[in-house]
């Protein structure tokens, strides 16, 4: 946690030491904008996870679905932090996740295949894949794959 666009102040830093007291992961970073750019574009995938259920190979796809965003950010001039170092930091401050006992051997497919075998109506495709797609829109370049994905993460979820 930090401040907006960066920076960290004594209330960052008090409810990171509150919320590591009772078990939770939550350093603070004077950077946080980049680590949520980070974050967000490894979460375009969920949508891929949720539709596919693990099946298949995907990664060409979502190659493309991730250039697609870094494209129009850095036309708009948002910044992520280097997935490695992100990666790298997060498991330092929270370790390894694991799945809950008894679901030890299920692949873990991220939230929004959680929330569709939840059945909530919601697995954040439009939070995170059609933000790229408006961005894009708002400065003309095209996003087709983030577009695909969107529209079948819909469609799917209109079926649970």
């Amino acid at each position: 946690m930090g401040l907006y666009p960066k920076g960290v102040d004594e209330l960052a830093s008090d409810v990171s030491a509150a919320l590591k007291k009772v078990g939770f992961a939550g350093d603070v970073n004077e950077w946080v904008m980049t680590a949520k750019g980070a974050k967000c574009l490894s979460n375009l995938r969920n949508a891929m996870g949720a539709i596919t259920n693990g099946r298949g190979n995907s990664e060409a796809f979502m190659a493309e679905v991730r250039r697609e965003a870094k494209t129009v950010w850095s036309a708009a001039e948002k910044e992520w932090e280097d997935w490695t170092g992100f990666n790298k930091r997060i498991k330092m401050s929270r370790g390894t996740t694991r799945m809950p006992k008894g679901y030890e051997k299920q692949r873990n497919l991220g939230s929004s295949w959680q929330s569709l075998i939840r059945g909530t109506g919601n697995i954040e495709a439009e939070e995170l894949n059609s933000d790229v797609i408006k961005l894009g829109r708002l400065l003309g370049i095209t996003t087709p794959h983030n577009e695909l994905l969107w529209h079948l993460a819909d469609e799917i979820t209109e079926k649970y």
